[in-house]
Order: structure tokens, then sequence, then C-alpha cells
């Protein structure tokens, strides 16, 4: 599920804290047929919430789960998620660090050299959510000024009244 996970609650603040190190979980292997999915990685997790909040967490090394392998087809790699808001109304996500999230390999294949496909990383998802609002640190309060590629990092956006469909 996740290094954190709220789950079904009202105004709750997750902050001041550091997670890293959290990689899901690998997909089963199967002899004749696709291997399994690999799990999705989720540093943060907040579900079913309304009026919960991140605030200035540091989310790092999380990482999907490897993908099943098979004789036919490598199961996909499962995705690499700093924090997911999924199901909840008028979340806060304000001032988090968020850097090297990776997607999970996929699964390895024995006969047709189909190999299955890597997990996406992503910084912050919100899925089903209303009226979100999404705030980082600006240039000014500078804590990594030398990002390397790959790191997600100092995401600056606002995003108001949203519908279900708009994500």
């Amino acid at each position: 599920w996740g290094k954190i996970a709220v789950i079904n609650s009202v105004n709750v603040e997750v902050s001041g804290n550091e997670v890293a190190g959290y990689r899901g979980m690998s997909g089963c292997s199967q002899n004749d047929s696709y291997g399994c999915a690999g799990g999705d990685g989720v540093g943060i997790r907040v579900q079913d919430c309304i009026s919960c909040s991140v605030e200035e967490n540091e989310v790092y090394a999380i990482h999907g789960g490897l993908g099943g392998s098979s004789n036919i087809h490598g199961g996909p790699g499962g995705h690499g998620i700093g924090i997911l808001i999924s199901q909840g109304m008028n979340p806060l996500v304000s001032g988090n660090e968020i850097w090297d999230i990776y997607g999970g390999d996929g699964g390895g294949h024995a006969q047709f050299q189909l190999d299955g496909v890597r997990g996406n990383a992503v910084g912050i998802q919100l899925t089903s959510t209303q009226v979100a609002s999404l705030h980082a640190r600006g240039p000014d309060d500078a804590g990594h000024t030398n990002v390397p590629p790959g790191r997600l990092n100092k995401l600056v956006t606002e995003v108001v009244n949203l519908d279900a469909g708009d994500i």
C-alpha cells in the first residue's frame, strides 16, 4: 500500500517525515503464460480522505516492483509514486521534496524475447480527487539546487476545483 498510508479518514496531517527506501512487491512468475505485474511502490498514500494534508515531507528512493517472468512474456513493472492522493476531497499537498522515484523493471522471458515494460515514475498523482491544492517550495527555499537527471524536484503548481473527470 505504501510506506505511509492514510485510509478512510478526515482531517489528517502527514507532515515532517522522511519517507525513503520502499519497493513494490515483485510480480508472480508463470511457466506458460504472462508474468504478473509488479506492485506499485508508493511513498505516501492518502485514500478516501476528506481535508487531509501532506506537507513538508521528504520522499525519495521509491521503486515500483519487478514484473514477473515467464516463458512467453514478462509482466510489466509496477509504478513508482512519491505521493498518491486518491478518491479524496479537499486535500492539500504542500512543500514536499520528492526525488529518485523509479518505475519497476519489466519481467524477463525465456523463449520469445519479449520483456515486460517498465513501470512509470510519478512524483505526485491525484486520482478521482475533488478540490485539490498543490504547492511546492519556491526557488528561494532551495533544498537541492543542483538536481541530477532523473530526479523529481521542486514541482511548483497549483490545481484547484478539479472534478473527477479532469484528472
